[in-house]
């Protein structure tokens, strides 16, 4: 099965009447299993590619992602243990030279459909494309010598699922607390607290509860929210990635949420500008992380919680 041709992104998905059987098992098995990092291996270039894969013209340009700066390091993490890769010694075609051995797909060649995009765009999971082969079709005889060049770099890259933040997310009522599932993981960068960054792509907390965020070094708010329950804000510093090379690493840095469930007389209280009888939507809850992201001052003083503001325009 060619995946790239067959696994569709949302915007194409709709216009196709039935994806391919395959597409399907694919797509619920993604849906059963939270991943959270993952790769598709080629042949044909020595390269690791990052999304987005495809642009919004099909033109050959680059294409970021809201996550391009996390999406370089983790191709950096593959690509500084492959020297061939990350050298570019040989070149497989004398018009590519990719620094450092990594790439944005769509920079390179526009694909649409392709999987990785898929990944990003519909799971929790980010996907990379390692090309590490100038031979399209190498001989199975290869095989060790393949195991050998990419072993480590496949490590590294395995291990980087701890560059991050994880942790469990529970629902508080009046009858107690439990996991809770579909809670939305928000993030904005705060490294500079007077340019904070809203990364305007979210993951959600399994049927398990628990998620895993892959950031950068750096200072973060983490906002978990959930239709119903009062959100809540965690303030985050992630020191370093993890590496292979190290004698020792540690896991992602832990945030755990409780989210309190709301009655509607709290949800209209406390939330009076956002509220609605389901809780939030879509618009809304872009409505309540635009009104975060200008809370630069906010930041500075301990990233105090928006609902204070509310209080006393309120009063």
């Amino acid at each position: 099965m060619d995946r790239n041709s067959r696994l569709e992104i949302l915007a194409e998905y709709q216009r196709i009447p039935r994806p391919e059987t395959e597409t399907l098992m694919i797509e619920e098995w993604l849906r059963e299993i939270p991943f959270v990092l993952s790769a598709n291996i080629h042949g044909g270039a020595l390269v690791a590619n990052y999304p987005f894969d495809g642009s919004i013209d099909g033109d050959t340009k680059p294409s970021p992602s809201p996550d391009d700066a996390t999406f370089q390091a983790l191709a950096r993490s593959y690509s500084k243990y492959n020297m061939a890769m990350k050298t570019q010694r040989p070149k497989c075609a004398p018009n590519e030279n990719f620094k450092e051995g990594i790439t944005n797909g769509a920079a390179w060649y526009s694909v649409s459909n392709g999987m990785q995009d898929y990944n990003y765009m519909e799971s929790n999971c980010f996907e990379l494309t390692l090309e590490i082969s100038c031979e399209k079709y190498p001989s199975a005889t290869k095989l060790p010598e393949f195991w050998k060049e990419n072993r480590k770099s496949l490590l590294n890259f395995i291990l980087q699922v701890h560059g991050g933040v994880k942790g469990m997310v529970y629902g508080r009522s009046a009858d107690g607390q439990l996991p809770l599932a579909d809670a939305t993981i928000r993030v904005v960068n705060i490294t500079d607290p007077d340019d904070p960054v809203h990364i305007r792509h979210y993951v959600t907390s399994n049927q398990n509860g628990d998620y895993f965020r892959l950031l950068r070094p750096g200072k973060y708010l983490i906002g978990a929210i959930k239709p119903g329950y009062e959100p809540m804000l965690i303030n985050v510093t992630i020191k370093h990635l993890p590496d292979v090379g190290d004698a020792t690493y540690e896991e992602a840095q832990r945030a755990d949420f409780i989210l309190v469930k709301l009655s509607r007389y709290s949800e209209s209280r406390s939330i009076s500008h956002l509220s609605s009888d389901d809780g939030f939507d879509v618009e809304q809850l872009e409505a309540l992380f635009n009104a975060v992201d200008k809370q630069a001052s906010g930041y500075r003083k301990g990233f105090e919680d928006v609902e204070e503001d509310e209080e006393e325009d309120e009063d």
